[in-house]
């Protein structure tokens, strides 16, 4: 998957006061320089990203797909994801199963 730069600005200021002009890293509010580098930064910037593609396919998923549609639509989603338990998972979050 390609990456694509979102238009959201790091909210982060610089030392004179003004409002930093790089890009935040992608799902995330901060660019690289002011956090966005930072393990837990990353970590749950991915899963925002996760978070919105699941949101996207329960959305087009609504009209109540067949089991095989819904597993292709998972793995057209998440090309990276294709064992067995992340499906699963998937799965049950999209049905609001999971804890």
């Amino acid at each position: 998957m390609s990456r694509v730069r979102q238009a959201r600005k790091c909210r982060a200021r610089r030392t004179d006061g003004q409002p930093c002009g790089n890009y935040a890293i992608i799902g995330g509010t901060v660019c690289r320089v002011h956090g966005g580098a930072a393990i837990q930064v990353r970590r749950k910037a991915d899963e925002r990203v996760l978070m919105a593609r699941a949101y996207r396919i329960m959305i087009t998923l609504s009209h109540s797909p067949t089991e095989r549609e819904h597993q292709e639509m998972c793995e057209r989603a998440f090309p990276e994801r294709t064992e067995a338990p992340f499906r699963s998972a998937l799965a049950a979050w999209l049905e609001g199963e999971t804890e």
